[in-house]
Parts: C-alpha cells; sequence; structure tokens
C-alpha cells in the first residue's frame, strides 16, 4: 500500500511522495494499485474544459482505493471548495473504478456519472448543473451491467437547476444514501429510468426536504425495491410520481417526517397502497407516542385479489417462556391458549357498506412451533380457495373519525393453543399480518388498527 500526495499548489518534484513533491493533477494518480491511499489536500482545486474520466482501473471491489482530503499533515481534513470541477456544460464528468472517498468535492456542470464499478462518498459535497443547464448525478454509468453498490454517507447533494436529480440506471445495482441533505431545491430527488431491470435503493436518515415536487420521479418497475427510512420530506410532496408497475416491486418508507411527525409510513405494491392515517382510528387503540392515536388505511387495486392480496405487517412481537403452557407478554401471563384479536373498519361517506368476508380480509399468526422452535407455524382465518366466505364479527362505538351510520366496525380473531405438541404455539417470536384481497369501491375506506388485543 502506498500514500500518493495530490496538490494543485505543489511546487516540489511533482512525483507525488510527499507534500512538498505532491502530484499536481489527479491523471497522474491514476495508474494507482490497488488499496493505495490517495492524499487530496484540502486545498486541492482543478478545473477541466472538456470531458472528463477519472479511472483507476487497478482497484477492486475487496481492495479499494481510497481518496482521502487532508491537511499538509496528512491528517483528515474535509475540504470546503470544490476540488475537481468540469466547467463544461455539454461535456460529462466520470468517475471509475472502486473507490472509497472522504470528505473531497466534485462540480460538473452538465452530467455526472458515478461508475461502472463501486464508488463510496463519505463526506463530500456533489454539485451538478447550472442555473439554466439541468445536470443530473447519473448512477452507475446509465448503461453499466455491474452490480456493486453505490454508497453515499453524510454527502451533501447540490443541484443548480430546479429539473436536476439523481438518476436510475438501465440495469440491476444497489445504491445507498445515508445522512444525505440536499442544499438547493429541486422538483425531485430521485428519477427512475423505464428501461431499469432491478435494483435495491435505499435512503435513510436524510434530509429531502428541498425536493418539493416528489421523492421519486417515474413509475418502479422491474423488480425495483425502494426503501425510505427515518427521511424528512417535505410537507406536501409524494413519495412517487408513479406507479408500482411490477408485482416484484415496492416502494416501503416508515417513520418519516412529512411536516408533522416522525411517525408517517406508506407502502407501495402492486396490489394497492397502505398509509397511515391519523384521522380516523380505533379509540384507545393503536399510538404513535404512547397518546395520538393512528390507523392504517389498506386500499386495493385492480390486481388485488384472493390469490394477490395486499399484506400489511400489524405487529412483530416476543413471547417469553413461563412454564410448558403459558407464556409471558407486557407484564401479562397467558396459559393454555392466546386470542390475537385485529379490528378494523370500512366507512362508505355515503351509504351503509357490507360487512367484508374472510374470503376478503383475513388474518395471519406466524409463531414458534412447541416440538420444534426452529420451525414456524402458519395459522389464518383466510377462507378456503372457492368458498363463499363468511361475514366477519361486527362492533360497534370503537372508532373515531368515521362517517355516522355510514360505516361497518368489524374485527377477526384466531385462538392458538401453547403447548409442546406440534402445531401449538411457543415462546419466541410472533407475527401478525393482515391482508385485503378486494378491490373496494372507490368511495369505500377500510382501516386497521395496528393494535393487535391479546387474550
Amino acid at each position: 500500500m502506498a500514500i500518493i500526495w495530490l496538490d494543485s499548489a505543489a511546487t516540489g518534484l511533482n512525483d507525488g511522495t510527499s507534500y512538498t513533491d505532491a502530484y499536481t493533477a489527479v491523471a497522474s494518480t491514476t495508474s494507482a494499485a490497488a488499496g493505495d491511499i490517495i492524499y487530496v489536500v484540502s486545498t486541492h482545486s482543478q478545473d477541466f474544459t472538456v470531458a472528463t474520466t477519472i479511472d483507476y482501473s487497478n482497484s477492486t471491489f475487496s481492495n479499494p482505493i481510497k481518496m482521502i482530503s487532508v491537511n499538509s499533515s496528512g491528517v483528515y481534513t474535509k475540504s470546503t471548495i470544490n476540488n475537481f470541477t468540469l466547467s463544461n456544460t455539454s461535456a460529462d464528468f466520470k468517475l471509475e473504478g472502486f473507490v472509497h472517498t472522504f470528505g473531497v468535492n466534485f462540480l460538473a456542470q452538465n452530467d455526472l456519472y458515478i461508475p461502472n464499478e463501486g464508488w463510496g462518498f463519505n463526506n463530500c459535497k456533489l454539485t451538478c448543473g447550472t442555473a439554466s443547464v439541468a445536470g443530473h448525478l447519473k448512477l452507475n454509468g446509465w448503461t453499466s451491467t455491474n452490480d456493486s453498490p453505490v454508497t453515499f454517507d453524510g454527502v451533501e447533494l447540490n443541484f443548480l437547476n430546479s429539473a436536476s436529480r439523481a438518476e436510475q440506471p438501465s440495469f440491476y445495482n444497489k445504491f445507498i444514501f445515508r445522512n444525505v441533505f440536499k442544499t438547493s431545491s429541486t422538483l425531485y430527488f430521485f428519477r427512475m429510468n423505464a428501461d431499469s431491470r432491478g435494483g435495491y435503493i435505499i435512503i435513510e436518515d436524510s434530509d429531502l426536504t428541498n425536493a418539493s415536487s416528489n421523492i421519486i420521479l417515474g413509475d418502479i418497475a422491474h423488480n425495483l425495491l425502494v426503501s425510505i427510512n427515518r427521511c424528512k420530506i417535505a410537507s406536501g410532496a409524494a413519495l412517487t410520481s408513479g406507479t408500482i408497475t411490477n408485482p416484484a416491486s415496492s416502494l416501503l418508507a416508515h417513520s418519516v417526517d412529512i411536516g408533522d411527525g416522525y411517525h408517517y409510513f406508506e407502502e407501495q405494491y402492486y396490489s394497492g397502497t397502505i398509509t397511515e392515517d391519523t384521522a380516523t382510528y380505533r379509540t384507545a387503540g393503536a399510538t404513535y407516542d404512547g397518546t395520538n392515536e393512528f390507523s392504517a388505511e389498506m386500499v386495493g387495486n385492480a390486481n388485488t385479489s384472493y390469490y394477490a392480496p395486499l399484506k400489511f405487517e400489524l405487529a412483530n412481537f416476543f413471547l417469553v417462556p413461563n412454564t410448558a403452557t403459558s407464556v409471558d407478554f407486557g407484564g401479562t401471563t397467558y396459559s393454555t391458549n392466546i386470542t390475537f384479536k385485529v379490528h378494523f373498519v370500512l366507512d362508505d361517506g355515503t351509504t351503509l357498506p357490507t360487512a367484508l368476508k374472510d374470503s376478503e380480509f383475513w388474518i395471519e399468526v406466524e409463531h414458534a412451533d412447541g416440538l420444534d422452535n426452529a420451525k414456524g407455524v402458519l395459522v389464518s382465518t383466510r377462507a378456503a380457495p372457492l368458498a363463499a366466505g363468511a361475514t366477519h364479527t361486527t362492533e360497534s362505538s370503537l372508532w373515531t373519525g368515521v362517517t355516522a351510520s355510514k360505516n361497518v366496525q368489524m374485527s377477526d380473531s384466531i385462538q392458538v393453543t401453547i403447548g409442546a405438541s406440534a402445531g401449538n404455539l411457543a415462546a419466541g417470536a410472533v407475527r401478525v399480518n393482515c391482508y385485503l384481497a378486494r378491490d373496494l369501491a372507490s368511495t369505500n375506506q377500510l382501516f386497521v388498527c395496528p393494535l393487535v388485543d391479546l387474550s
């Protein structure tokens, strides 16, 4: 492993061996071997006027090159200037190789291509476009078939044109955005390519409030999975401008701040959408902060059916062992058997709706097996295939925010025996899911309480 110095102001031997004798141009560093470290002096400034590629072809995924912003003593110092600038609004700036970059800043007045392999950016600033040119952050070279991940951690994305954004490639890859923040106002954060062929996009712990219209522009198709967690989003901004157009694709957002708190969630699938609702909820039901109630609104579509239902995970918890026939949870001991009950309401707003059947809505409990704890057991209230289905038990006066005399309140429950026999419930992880298998009329709204009652 060698340390290679880069400083545009150096006046020494220009051989990269020290701060005094640093290379003055980045092209001199691209022959670095896998595992080498490039010390970019924090005041290094290099301007390109033609299409430019910085390619570290000797790097590998398991032994990447490190590019680190340092002071004259070789101590990490985040740069406060653009270290590498392509000042040509019609030329592209490309970065290639396996490189982990720390505190180094890049500016492309047109498009900045992030590479055919896998760069990682840490505490960097990436600037694209100008006031009049919509330069984009084009990830993975836009047409690459390489599937190495590209990561952004603590990165400032500075899009200088309101139409600029990050863009998804045509082929599979994984992109991870953590602690990312946008310092400029744009309409979108990320654009999906209509030809995308699968991938995984993770956006976590990031401030996206400067994306005023949509976080994702375009449809989510072709085995694409988008995960947005613990992020700030502008009030009124939608997660996506498009829809889920492939059964294997999804968009999942949890613990998102949309201008009124940290608790919003939204799940989009080919078979429908599930969103948090704070206006309609079961009184004394689930809360997001110990006080304020909420529910999950499930909206099916034309793709929703008995064989392709819309699924929502209501609860995931752990039952503590007590005796051979009892378990503990939340300070309560459950003996012999345990019943899981889920409450939900269908609100029409205009007319009284018909109660749902167990062929249209059902619950499912996954638990550890009493005889073999390594094996799980799945029990469900779903009606048998081709069965007409039985109407769910109706309730009354349990919900707030529903239309009087135009709603039907219901519940569904499963009782499971606790014990050491096959099929019995044993202490361990428990998951409760619910399913909607019907495309409800446009006036019907289905709300489910995420707090599962145990008895």
